[in-house]
């Protein structure tokens, strides 16, 4: 099947978890396509990206390394990159926070929705002596541009719950195979710190921002 030039994504969110029973992220994989759409019609405003799929993962480590394994299989004979774009919510973050690295670390403070609650553990077995692994994104160009419309900040410290886990998946997936897909994770703030309305355009102006590199 012929494949458009269009820069492609695929983005994920998640659903409720321990203390967070209405997941921000939730509603912005749901309203994302609709928003996009409702963007392209402004005649000042380019959007050549393409999202692939934008789904909700429950939030524990089985349903996070199955979603990146699916992503795995079904897109690894695409011809051009593929950006993976993971969405969680931080509940006392006052911005929105770009990850740096994912860590090979799974400590969760509380079970996930499966009941699996590692402490120490490594996520990866086979490289136990693998510490984290960076994004091959650029993170300081990609806040310095979005700074000036967005309240966001570059983190080192993606926690050690889910969003680490599938993080981590996910930038090993991209570091096997040589940056086909790159990977980045988004930390948001609830919608009483930055509205639903606002971060829809960060993600808007995110993946505009990211197919132009």
């Amino acid at each position: 099947m012929e494949q458009s030039n269009k820069v492609k994504f695929i983005l994920t969110g998640f659903g409720k978890f321990n203390g967070v029973s209405d997941n921000p992220t939730t509603h912005l994989m749901k309203n994302i396509t609709e928003y996009v759409n409702k963007e392209r019609q402004q005649v000042d405003r380019l959007i050549d990206f393409e999202i692939l799929s934008n789904d909700i993962v429950e939030v524990s480590a089985v349903s996070s390394k199955r979603t990146v394994d699916t992503i795995e299989s079904l897109y690894s004979d695409h011809q051009h990159p593929i950006y993976i774009i993971h969405f969680g919510v931080n509940a006392s973050a006052k911005c929105i926070n770009l990850e740096r690295c994912g860590w090979n670390d799974a400590s969760f403070r509380v079970p996930d929705e499966c009941g699996y609650c590692p402490n120490n553990e490594k996520i990866d077995l086979l490289n136990p002596e693998c510490v984290n692994i960076p994004t091959s994104l650029p993170i300081d160009h990609l806040i310095e541009k979005l700074c000036t419309s967005h309240s966001v900040e570059p983190s080192t410290d993606p926690g050690r719950f889910v969003c680490n886990y599938i993080y981590y998946n996910s930038l090993m997936l991209s570091k096997k195979s040589s940056d086909k897909f790159k990977s980045l994770f988004v930390h948001v703030p609830p919608f009483t710190v930055v509205s639903m309305e606002n971060q829809l355009k960060f993600v808007v102006d995110l993946l505009s921002l990211i197919s132009k590199l």
